[in-house]
This record gives C-alpha cells, structure tokens and sequence, in this order.
C-alpha cells in the first residue's frame, strides 16, 4: 500500500459550498472553511452523518479543554458562555482546532505501517487466554460500500462502477466511517483454527433515533449539534481514539467487545465501533480485515445527545425512527420536555436561542437504518421538519401553550384519519363482503401523504410572538377535515353501485352512503365535538 494518506492534508471530505458547487476538503480545511461550506455531500446521508459527528467528536476534543483563544478551561467556567463567543466569531478560531490536531498528525494517516487511523495493525495474530489465535475476515470492497442494499431482486446502487473491487483512499475513509456507524453484524463462521468474538452486534449510530439540527451552513451545523454542558457536571475527563497511547494492537482489545457506556462525549464521538484493517495496493483500497468491535448498553445512557428516548420497564432507552411515520406525527417526541425523552440538542438550542442568535425557522433532521436479517443495510430513510426556533425555548417554560396544543390538535388529526380507515373498511364490506384489512392501511396512508405536505408548510408559518394559539391551531383543523373529508368522498365515488346498493351482514346494513354519513357525523364530532349529530357538509 502507499505510504501515506493523512487526513489531515488530503482532501477526502466531499461537501457542498454556499453557492452550491461540490468542494473536497481535507479535516483541517473543513474546520477552517465551515463557515463557507453549506453541508456535507458524501455518497449518502448516512456517511455524511458519519462523518458529521466525528467532526463534532474532534469540537469536543478541543472545547471541553480550551476557549476560543486557546486558553486552558478553568473548573468552572461558563460552558454556555463559551458557546456563545464561539457563535458570535461566525467561524471556527482557525488556529485553536488546526493546531489541536496537527499535535496528533502522524495519528491521522490512514496507511500508517504500525497505527493506520482507526485501524488495527498486528504482524503477527495475538492469542486469546486458552492461546487459541484470532481470526478475522476478509471483506471485498464491493461490500465494504455496497452493504447499502443490494440483493437478489434489486441491483447494488453502486453497479455504475467499471471496478466496485477498488476504491480510491479519499473514498474509502469516508466508507470507514460509515462502516463503524452503520456496519451490519458479522455473519459466518470464523476463519478455521481460529476464533473471533462476537455479540457486538449493530453499532451505536444503528441502535438510537439520530437527530441532529440543521444550520445554514455547515459551521452553524456543527455548533447546534455541540451541547457544551459544563464539563465537570456532566462530561467525563475522557481521551479521543488518536490521543490514546494504548491502540488498537493486542489481543485482550480486540477480545473484549462489550464495553461501559463512555462518560463523555469526546470518546462517544471518536472511538471506533468496528476493529478493521483496510487492504489494498499502492493506489487503491480492494477491501478490509474484519477482527471485532465493541457494544455498550444504552439503557439509561444520557451522554447520547442526538436521540430521544422512551420509557421501557421504568427504564429510558433511545427511540428508533419509524419510517412509516413522517417525523411531524411524533411532534411530541421531539418538542415535549417530559421526563427529558427529547433529543439534547434541541433542549440545548432552545437554552442558547434565547439570546436571538437564530433566524426564526430551523431546521431538525432525523435519519434511520433499515437492515434485512441483520445481514445488510435494507434501506436509509431521512426526514426533516421546519418550526420557528421558539417553540424551542417554549418547552423551558411552564406557560408554554404551543406544545400541548398542537400535540392535541394532531391527535384529533390521527382520530379523523382512523375515522377514514373505518369507512375505507365498511365501504369495502359493502362491494365485496370482505374485512379490507388491506384498504385500511391504504387509506389511511393516502391520507397522512396528503396531510404532510400542508402540515409541514402550516407548522413552519407560525410565529408564536405574533399568532393568536387558537386561530392557528383551528386553521389547521379545517384544512385537515378538509383533506380527510374529501379522500371519504373519492372512497364512495370510486366504490361504484355495487356499494351504493350495499348488503345486510350480520343483521347490519352496510352501504357506502350509509358509511359516508356515519363517517361526517364522526368527523363532526372530533372537529367540532358539540356539533349536532345529523350535521352535513
């Protein structure tokens, strides 16, 4: 393999500037240029979020220690204060981050003969206790990138390539940090005559609702998603990946694969989840060596700042995205303070905005892995939401009206929507005489895909400042009665005569304008609940 690839000085981290040209930059760059660099733009969401939080991991690294200036931290500084001059500078302090990792250069070499950068590097194979020595497996580089959903039926996204067994070094750091965010558990036998742990499973990234807030440009980025809580109350004294004297080189690390939750973030943002070693030639990467990796329990783990959570056994785990519903129907998981579920950094944006840093919209992002038989990435979806920034630092205060209220006019939204689902359900019994579990789901998908767009656009029109809570909330009622009333009248009209006409079952009569009126009077009640009961529209 070629002798160096310094991440530092190479420029593998593919962006997006301000005027929207694609931009390669290397690790010191990205700090110093940040400000001028719109966002991230690897091959998919899933590695620039990778990526994203090893650069949060290196903020970390430096502003847990030093000011803006350089100055050593006192015990008890103002966490908050210093986040603020950061913001007020509108750039990185260049020559702070720079000479931070400049100290670590040699460490950042991602073909160093005796440390290659978040690599395992052994000559000869270490043995566990019983000297039984480790074994690892050999991953081609066309899984090394196209664990991004190929199978049987659907081609490899990356079937474009002339070679998919080859890949350039900028491009396979960017795959290593996905790997160790996303990589899906190892399967088959070990190699024989030897052995590899398992029970690591899926990394951190995989296990947890990612959640992250988006800025205008990757610098306002990286400083919404940077929760500088004061280091002596909340973050452990912790040391990142290259600062280690202690690598990834002998066997009882590569053996112990289950590992307490770290105490701070510096090490939850750097440390690798996937022991490898990239494998390759003087110019290309052909694929890498499997040896283990690490899990740690998430039960109870609040360092994690970029998930909500839920309660499960009188315990608060991270809450996984579903990709079935549009991230404005769990409104609450991400708004409501209560017993601290939701995302940390949109508690701590809604601290820090109250100094009137932000524009009045922002933007949170949510991304989630789908994976088929823990085997392969099935499927990355992503989901974003735009809402005035004050519904943020509502949630801090008692008198907050917003949050509940509009919590409560979506569940009248979701009753309206399964009010839907019961008429597409009588309405199919009337033409066909059958259950239509099917039409249900159907129904009530067509309606939420009709209700989003307008939802969305509605959410981020409000100024809580300006506009009367009631008004606004009840603009929303009328346009989603609206949208569900008229997806029941395109039911009724699509069932045909057959419906129309209906049929006696079980001593009940079903028709679908029978069903249609049923449906109004229900409606009517959730819009409108003294509304009376033979009420038309």
């Amino acid at each position: 393999m070629a002798k160096c690839f310094n991440l530092l000085c190479e420029n593998w981290i593919v962006a997006e500037d301000l005027q929207g040209n694609s931009v390669n930059l290397s690790l010191v760059d990205v700090f110093i240029k940040a400000h001028n660099i719109r966002t991230l733009a690897g091959e998919t969401g899933s590695q620039d979020i990778a990526i994203l939080r090893f650069l949060l991991g290196v903020l970390y690294s430096v502003f847990t220690r030093v000011d803006e200036k350089g100055n050593d931290l006192e015990d008890d500084y103002d966490a908050r204060k210093l986040w603020l001059n950061l913001w007020k500078c509108g750039r990185f302090p260049d020559n702070v981050i720079t000479d931070y990792l400049q100290e670590y250069h040699e460490r950042f070499d991602l073909l160093h003969p005796t440390q290659p950068f978040w690599q395992v590097s052994i000559d000869t194979p270490p043995t566990n206790e019983k000297g039984v020595p480790f074994g690892f497996r050999f991953i081609e580089a066309s899984q090394f990138i196209g664990d991004i959903a190929s199978s049987a039926n659907k081609p490899n996204m990356f079937n474009h390539r002339t070679d998919s067994n080859r890949i350039g070094f900028s491009e396979a750091a960017r795959w290593l940090f996905h790997l160790n965010a996303f990589d899906v558990s190892p399967g088959g036998a070990p190699p024989k005559s030897s052995y590899m742990p398992k029970g690591y499973g899926n990394p951190w990234l995989a296990r947890i609702g990612l959640t992250w807030i988006v800025g205008e440009s990757l610098f306002q980025t990286l400083m919404f998603n940077l929760v500088l809580e004061h280091n002596q109350e909340n973050w452990g004294s912790g040391k990142a990946w290259w600062e280690s004297e202690y690598l990834l080189s002998k066997a009882r690390v590569l053996d112990k694969t289950i590992i307490p939750p770290p105490d701070n973030a510096i090490e939850l943002m750097t440390m690798p989840y996937r022991y490898v070693k990239l494998c390759g030639d003087d110019d290309f990467i052909t694929g890498f060596n499997l040896w283990s990796g690490v899990s740690f329990d998430g039960t109870d783990f609040f360092k994690e700042k970029m998930t909500p959570r839920k309660e499960k056994d009188k315990h608060r785990i991270p809450k996984i995205h579903d990709k079935a519903r549009a991230m404005w129907r769990d409104f609450p998981t991400f708004f409501s303070d209560a017993d601290n579920n939701r995302p940390g950094v949109l508690k701590w944006v809604g601290d820090v905005q109250c100094e009137g840093l932000t524009k009045s919209l922002i933007r949170t992002s949510i991304l989630g892995v789908i994976y088929k038989n823990n085997t392969s990435v099935k499927e990355i979806f992503h989901d974003e939401m735009s809402y005035n920034v004050k519904f943020l630092l509502e949630t801090e205060q008692a008198e907050g009206r917003w949050i509940p209220t509009i919590t409560s006019i979506l569940s009248k939204t979701a009753l309206m929507v399964n009010e839907l689902s019961d008429l597409a359900a009588n309405i199919e019994i009337a033409k066909s005489d059958t259950k239509g579990i099917g039409v249900r789901n159907a129904a009530k998908e067509e309606a939420y895909f009709r209700l989003d767009e307008p939802f969305r656009i509605w959410l981020s029109s409000i100024d809580p400042d300006v506009d009367d809570i009631d008004n606004k909330c009840h603009e929303w009622l009328i346009r989603a009665r609206g949208i569900i009333l008229n997806c029941g009248k395109e039911l009724v009209r699509d069932a045909g005569t057959t419906a129309l006409v209906g049929r006696i079952k079980e001593k009940k009569e079903y028709s679908s304008a029978k069903s249609f009126l049923a449906f109004l009077t229900k409606i009517n009640k959730i819009y409108y609940p003294q509304a009376k009961e033979n009420s038309n529209d």
